[in-house]
């Protein structure tokens, strides 16, 4: 299947952003007129291939109990990292 690229009129924009409540600037760039972002995501985008991709594929791979040992270390070495740089 194909994809259609489609540019809508500033009209259609308009209406989009009224449906959307939120203002045209932010519909086109995810940025508002003053120029921070409201839409801030909570989430992140890895490369699987990368050691970040590689350690939650890891992670997803472990059994719940396991998950929650490793969770508890890395809270455990923070803690210790963060003493530490006192």
């Amino acid at each position: 299947m194909e994809e259609e690229k489609t540019n809508p009129a500033s009209e259609k924009i308009l209406i989009i952003c009224k449906v959307l409540k939120v203002t045209p600037e932010w519909l086109l760039s995810a940025i508002d007129a003053d120029g921070t972002r409201s839409n801030q995501v909570d989430y992140y985008i890895v490369d699987k291939n990368s050691d970040q991709g590689r350690l939650i594929e890891a992670f997803n791979d472990m059994s719940g109990r396991d998950k929650t040992y490793l969770l508890g270390y890395i809270e455990a070495f923070k803690n210790m990292k963060k003493n530490k740089d006192k």
